[in-house]
């Protein structure tokens, strides 16, 4: 069955886990991963889905870096475990673990669903990344409502927006770099 297909399929049964039925498009996956630079020892990839931003990751990564992709769904783990790569370790457990695994990374991409989460929850999350981040370290947010941008300003300093209208549906991308706080 094709990559597409599945997704659609896993968003439908799962949709509250998953938050859309389409994959994340390779102008997305490029852009999320536009600022990966050879000093960035550690990415964590949270809601890796079926691996399109995974094989992005991989791409700009050189052989001494290291990318943990964190999926909650057992048959997304299943496709990205085909990706025989030495420096990918994929984790099935909820993203909002993942400090228990990685300790302090460079970088963090996140393609979680946290439009449905209530502010408090998505500022446990944003807190949760900015604190785990090692000092200097990014964090990158997929979404398709701009809702949480406020509090990632909070968080976060040298803050960037796009929209992403070549992703279907179309979506907005935020982040920045870990501030002192």
């Amino acid at each position: 069955m094709p990559k597409s297909l599945e997704f659609f399929k896993e968003g439908m049964k799962h949709f509250d886990e998953i938050g859309t039925f389409f994959e994340t498009s390779k102008f997305v996956s490029k852009k999320v991963t536009s600022q990966i630079s050879p000093e960035q020892k550690i990415i964590v990839e949270l809601g890796a889905g079926n691996g399109n931003v995974t094989i992005e990751i991989l791409k700009k990564m050189n052989y001494k870096q290291k990318l943990y992709s964190f999926e909650i769904n057992k048959n997304f783990c299943k496709i990205l475990r085909e990706i025989k790569d030495a420096r990918l370790k994929v984790i099935n457990d909820s993203a909002y673990n993942f400090p228990k695994y990685v300790k302090n990374p460079d970088y963090v991409i996140s393609i979680l669903p946290i439009f449905d989460k209530t502010k408090d929850e998505k500022e446990r999350f944003f807190e949760m990344v900015r604190k785990s981040l090692d000092e200097n370290g990014k964090f990158f947010q997929f979404q398709y409502f701009p809702s949480a941008y406020p509090l990632v300003k909070e968080k976060f300093s040298d803050n960037e927006l796009h929209f992403c209208f070549l992703n279907f549906p179309p979506g907005f991308l935020y982040g920045g770099i870990k501030c002192g706080l």
